[in-house]
C-alpha cells in the first residue's frame, strides 16, 4: 500500500508540474494585458505627478503590483511608495474594500486618501476575468488613475489579452470575408434573442443602450457588429466613449449616466485551428483543414440596480478547407517540412515527460523504479475493481427493469 501510495504522489506532482505551465502562461497573458495599458497611459496628464499605486484586486498572481509600478517608472513617472507614507496603513485599513465592489473608487474613499502627503494620483484596478480552457487562456484587467485632490477621474481602460496554447492555434487577427460571414450569422442569433418577448419584458423601458468596447476586439470590428445589432431591434446605441465598465458604473452610481441601460462583453476566442494537413500528389496540391473558433460574451446592464437584462454568447466552431496548388519542387520541400514538425514535436513531448518526470523527488523515482511490478499488480486491481463494479450496476439495473415490468 505504501508503495501505491508513492506512485499516486508521482502522479499527483506530474499534475502540479502541469497546472504551473498554466500558471506561468496566466502570468504571461497578465503581463502582456499590462503592457497594452502602459502604451495606453495619458502621459501628459500624469507627467510631474507623484503617483501611488493601491493593492491590486483579485490579482492571485500576487504580481502586477510591482508590474504596475515598473510600468510607470519605465514611462518616465513618478511612482512614490505609498506605504512610506505614514498613514497609509490607516487609511487602506479604514477603506471598507468590500463596499468597492467593482466600481471606480467613490468620493468618500478618496477622500480618505487626501490625507496622503506625497501622493497626487492613485493607480488601482482589479483583474476581472481569467478565463482557462483547453485550448487558451484569456485575461482581463481594468486599470484607473484618479487625481486625489480634485477627485477627477483622468483615465480608465479595460485590457484583454488571449494567449492559445497549442502552436497548432492561431489567434485571428485579419477578419477574412469568411469570417465576417460567420460573425456576421452569429449576431444574426444575438438580435433574434434581443426580439423575443421574454427578452423584451425583461428590458422593459429601456430604449437607449451605450455600448461599451468589447474586451480582447482589437480593431473594434466585432464591436462595431454588436452596434449594428442593436440598431436593427427597439433599442438605440449610444456611444459614451469610455472602455471601462467600472468607470460607467462610477458615472450611473454619480448620476451622470443618462442612457437607460449599457452593453459590455469581451471576445474570449477568435482563432484558427489546424486540425489536418493532406499532400495530394495526384493534383499537386497542399490541403488544409482547419477550425474556425469564435466566442463573443455580451450582456445588457441596468446600471442603477446592476441587474443583468440580458445576456448572450455567441459562439461557433466551423470547419474549413483551403487548398495550394504546389510545384513538384514545393511539394517535396512541404513534405521534408512535415516530416520535420512531426519529428519535432515528438522530441517536444518526450523532453516535457522527461521535465516532469526530472522534477519528481529522487525517493519517488527510486521507489517507481524497484517496485514497477508491483505497482501495475496494484493499477492492475484498481481498474478490475472498476469494471467489476461496472458489470454489477448493470446487473442490478437488468434485474430491477425485469421486476418491474412483472
Amino acid at each position: 500500500m505504501r508503495k501505491f501510495f508513492y506512485f499516486l504522489l508521482g502522479l499527483l506532482l506530474v499534475c502540479t508540474v502541469v497546472i504551473a505551465d498554466d500558471r506561468d502562461l496566466e502570468r504571461e497573458a497578465l503581463e502582456a494585458a499590462l503592457l497594452q495599458a502602459e502604451n495606453a497611459l495619458p502621459l501628459q496628464d500624469l507627467q510631474g505627478k507623484t503617483i501611488a499605486v493601491l493593492p491590486f484586486l483579485q490579482d492571485k498572481s500576487g504580481i502586477l503590483d510591482g508590474r504596475m509600478k515598473n510600468m510607470l517608472t519605465s514611462a518616465g513617472l513618478l511612482c512614490v511608495e505609498g506605504k512610506e507614507d505614514p498613514m497609509w496603513n490607516e487609511i487602506i485599513k479604514e477603506i471598507a474594500w468590500n463596499e468597492r465592489k467593482d466600481d471606480i473608487l467613490d468620493p468618500a474613499t478618496l477622500q480618505k486618501f487626501g490625507r496622503l502627503k506625497a501622493a497626487q494620483v492613485l493607480l488601482y484596478g482589479m483583474v476581472t476575468a481569467i478565463d482557462n480552457t483547453k485550448e487558451r487562456i484569456y485575461v482581463e484587467i481594468d486599470l484607473h488613475a484618479t487625481e486625489i485632490e480634485t477627485r477627477r477621474h483622468i483615465w480608465g481602460g479595460t485590457f484583454a489579452r488571449r494567449i492559445y496554447k497549442s502552436p497548432a492555434v492561431h489567434g485571428i487577427v485579419d477578419i477574412t470575408p469568411e469570417l465576417r460571414e460567420i460573425l456576421k450569422n452569429l449576431f444574426e442569433d444575438g438580435k433574434k434573442s434581443l426580439k423575443d418577448s421574454t427578452t423584451a419584458a425583461k428590458l422593459g423601458k429601456t430604449r437607449t443602450v451605450a455600448v461599451l468596447p468589447l474586451a480582447g476586439d482589437i480593431d473594434a470590428y466585432i464591436t462595431g457588429l454588436a452596434t449594428a445589432m442593436l440598431t436593427e431591434t427597439l433599442y438605440t446605441p449610444k456611444n459614451y466613449r469610455i472602455s471601462s465598465v467600472q468607470q460607467l458604473r462610477g458615472l450611473a452610481r454619480e448620476g451622470r449616466f443618462d442612457a437607460d441601460a449599457f452593453m459590455y462583453g469581451a471576445v474570449r476566442d477568435l482563432s484558427e485551428q489546424v486540425s489536418e494537413v493532406i499532400l495530394d500528389s495526384e493534383k499537386s496540391q497542399k490541403i488544409i483543414r482547419y477550425i474556425l473558433s469564435a466566442e463573443i460574451q455580451l450582456f445588457i446592464e441596468d446600471p442603477r440596480s446592476g441587474d443583468v437584462l440580458w445576456s448572450r454568447t455567441l459562439s461557433v466552431m466551423e470547419p474549413r478547407q483551403g487548398s495550394t496548388t504546389l510545384t513538384e519542387e514545393e511539394m517535396t520541400a512541404e513534405r521534408e517540412r512535415l516530416e520535420r514538425e512531426r519529428l519535432a514535436k515528438r522530441e517536444i513531448e518526450k523532453r516535457k515527460q522527461k521535465e516532469k518526470i526530472d522534477d519528481l523527488p529522487d525517493d519517488i523515482k527510486a521507489e517507481v523504479a524497484s517496485n514497477w511490478k508491483s505497482i501495475l499488480k496494484w493499477i492492475g486491481i484498481v481498474l478490475g475493481g472498476i469494471i467489476l463494479l461496472v458489470l454489477i450496476l448493470v446487473i442490478v439495473k437488468g434485474l430491477l427493469r425485469n421486476v418491474f415490468i412483472r
